[in-house]
């Protein structure tokens, strides 16, 4: 049961806002809306203080805030399909997560925190007093395990809202209708995968989904790596290619889909294998060609009007994908030797 924020001794909050009844009218001051959420009850955007949120095991208050007993806030969204974004603040020290959530954000100093949760739960440690707290979406909040139902509004010393506008995972995304999940959950080591689709393409945090970094979004074409978590994207038109190097499962739109069925049959890859000495190439098609992200292609090769590789190859192999037909490939042939998908080609033949 969630403490009432009216319990709170006078005396420990003497020249600061005080939490009102629950029968009593709410401060209309402030632009946000309080957080309103009982059991059961619709949830609503809200922002909630210290005053509400800092639970003990002994309800009174003799003003010492001496002690260095840590305490937890939880948002708790398991089994909700929807997003819940929130926001909390500390007057002093850290926040620090205590559970190993995707989709979070710290400010420099720590005193602020930020987060996404889907279908999941994210809890944050404390020493320090709680200024703020807002949530938007079905999430429930918990303070030291305890279901709050919260009516104050920001306490003294919170820095305002402009700071909760700008987190990576705000409204990218908007307008675009289709979601492709790249999901390596259970899954060791790295798994690499690229893709492209026709339309614009944005990271989104779907089924509780990091964003990282490392990512490349380039005119439709997306790359990345995983490693045991999982990445999604939202876009629109078509998707044209899935190459996926490693072990994940992949979704389009909730459904399980297979990569090979994606590129059709005028998406091929070309393979360049070095004998261990160094050569040369340049290859033509009448299609499109493209370096593969993860590949030495990327590094060694060069794209001229979209349509030629050309490149340098010391050892190993150099993969390319490409539409259409070869109409030209020419090879250092005593070092270098070319595949299409699995099949040898003969340079002469061109």
């Amino acid at each position: 049961m969630a403490r009432d924020p009216s319990s709170t001794d006078d005396g420990a909050r003497s020249g600061e806002s005080t939490a009102q009844s629950s029968t009593g009218d709410a401060d209309t001051s402030v632009g946000r809306r309080s957080y309103l959420k009982l059991a059961g009850a619709t949830t609503v955007v809200g922002t909630a203080a210290a005053g509400a949120l800092v639970v003990s095991g002994d309800d009174s208050d003799d003003g010492d805030d001496s002690g260095d007993s840590q305490q937890t806030a939880a948002f708790d969204a398991e089994g909700e399909d929807e997003p819940t974004d929130y926001y909390l603040e500390v007057d002093d020290g850290e926040l620090e997560p205590s559970t190993d959530a995707a989709s979070t954000w710290v400010s420099d100093d720590g005193t602020r925190a930020a987060g996404r949760v889907v279908d999941g739960r994210h809890t944050w440690a404390f020493d320090a007093e709680l200024v703020d707290v807002t949530v938007d979406g079905p999430a429930d909040l918990l303070v030291d395990g305890e279901l709050s139902s919260l009516e104050q509004f920001p306490l003294e010393g919170a820095t305002g809202n402009d700071w909760k506008d700008d987190m990576p995972w705000h409204d990218a995304a908007a307008g675009l209708e289709q979601t492709l999940v790249i999901d390596g959950v259970g899954s060791t080591g790295e798994t690499k995968y690229e893709f492209r689709v026709s339309g614009a393409v944005e990271p989104t945090t779907d089924a509780d989904a990091s964003i990282d970094d490392d990512t490349s979004i380039e005119d439709g074409r997306v790359s990345g790596q995983l490693h045991g978590w999982r990445d999604a994207f939202a876009f629109d038109g078509d998707l044209e290619s899935l190459t996926i190097d490693g072990t994940a499962r992949v979704t389009l739109d909730g459904e399980e889909i297979d990569p090979s069925e994606y590129g059709d049959d005028h998406d091929h890859i070309l393979t360049i294998v070095s004998d261990g000495s160094s050569g040369s190439y340049e290859v033509s098609v009448d299609g499109w060609i493209e370096t593969i992200a993860w590949d030495d292609s990327s590094e060694y090769a060069s794209i001229e009007d979209g349509t030629t590789a050309t490149g340098t190859i010391e050892s190993d192999y150099q993969r390319f994908r490409y539409a259409g037909s070869i109409t030209d490939l020419t090879v250092d042939e005593e070092s270098v030797t070319v595949y299409v998908d699995r099949e040898r080609i003969d340079p002469d033949d061109y």
